[in-house]
């Protein structure tokens, strides 16, 4: 996985968490983002790479601090993937 993957899946998962723990389905939350229910989706299953606009959204949407979706990344495999891709590159 590259490091944007893995930092979207960790997003994505720490989402569905926080959306699951305040009883919102994905067309609220797709309602409060202005967007659609199946981009959620998406982001959700860590198929859809985040900007850093789109976390400030959904943070605002679930109303928690943008670093609150950040704790659901492996940043030890964040770091790993860096690694291996100076590795590659050099």
């Amino acid at each position: 996985m590259t490091v944007g993957e893995i930092i979207s899946h960790g997003i994505g998962q720490r989402m569905r968490a926080l959306r699951l723990e305040r009883g919102l389905t994905l067309d609220v939350l797709a309602t409060r983002m202005l967007t659609y229910r199946p981009i959620l989706c998406r982001f959700e299953h860590g198929q859809h790479v985040f900007r850093l606009d789109t976390v400030q959204r959904l943070a605002k949407a679930l109303e928690v601090s943008p670093g609150a979706l950040l704790e659901g990344v492996n940043w030890a495999a964040v770091d790993e993937a860096a690694r291996l891709s100076l590795r590659r590159s050099a």
